[in-house]
C-alpha cells in the first residue's frame, strides 16, 4: 500500500484543501475587498500583515525545532502538490489560514466565521495530507491566532494615542 487513503477522490480533495485552499482563501479575501470598496485601509493593511507574519513567525520558529514530518516516519506518501522539506512545528499553512481567519472576524464576525471554517479545513487537510501532526496544527493556529490579536491590539493602542 502506497497511498494513505485508498479512494482517489479522497486523495484528491486532501491533496486540493491541503495544497490549495490556503491560497483561495488569501484571494477569497482580495476579491472580498475589491467587492468592498468602502472597506478602510487600516483593515485592509491589520489583515495582510497579521497573514504573513503569522506565516513569516511560523518559518523562523521551524528554525529551532527540529520536528520530523508523518511522511518520513510512516512512509506513506504526503498528499500535497510538492513534498515538503524542512521541520514540521508549527503548521505555516495553519498559522497563515488563522491569522485571516481571526484578522478577519475582528473586522467581520460573520465573514469571519467563514474564513475560520476554510482555515479548520486547511489545518485538518494538512495532518490528513500527512505533512503534519496534531501538535504543528496546534501550535500553528494558536501562533496565528495570537499573532492577529497582537497585531489588533497594538493598532489600537496606536489609534488611542492619536
Amino acid at each position: 500500500m502506497n497511498e494513505l487513503i485508498l479512494d482517489p477522490t479522497v486523495n484528491w480533495l486532501v491533496t486540493f484543501i491541503a495544497s490549495f485552499l490556503i491560497w483561495i482563501l488569501i484571494f477569497g479575501y482580495i476579491i472580498f475587498f475589491a467587492i468592498r470598496k468602502k472597506i478602510k485601509k487600516e483593515v485592509v493593511y491589520r489583515i495582510i500583515i497579521s497573514t504573513f507574519m503569522a506565516w513569516a513567525i511560523s518559518e523562523i520558529i521551524k528554525k529551532f525545532f527540529h520536528t520530523i514530518r508523518p511522511f518520513k516516519i510512516n512512509g506513506y506518501p504526503p498528499l500535497t502538490i510538492t513534498v515538503p522539506s524542512g521541520n514540521s512545528f508549527p503548521s505555516s499553512h495553519t498559522s497563515s489560514a488563522f491569522g485571516l481567519a481571526v484578522a478577519i472576524i475582528l473586522y467581520n464576525p460573520e465573514l469571519g466565521f467563514a474564513f475560520l471554517l476554510g482555515a479548520l479545513a486547511v489545518a485538518a487537510g494538512r495532518v490528513l495530507a500527512n505533512v503534519h501532526f496534531l501538535i504543528d496544527i496546534l501550535g500553528g493556529a494558536i501562533l496565528g491566532t495570537s499573532v492577529s490579536l497582537l497585531i489588533n491590539y497594538i493598532y489600537l493602542q496606536i489609534i488611542k494615542k492619536t
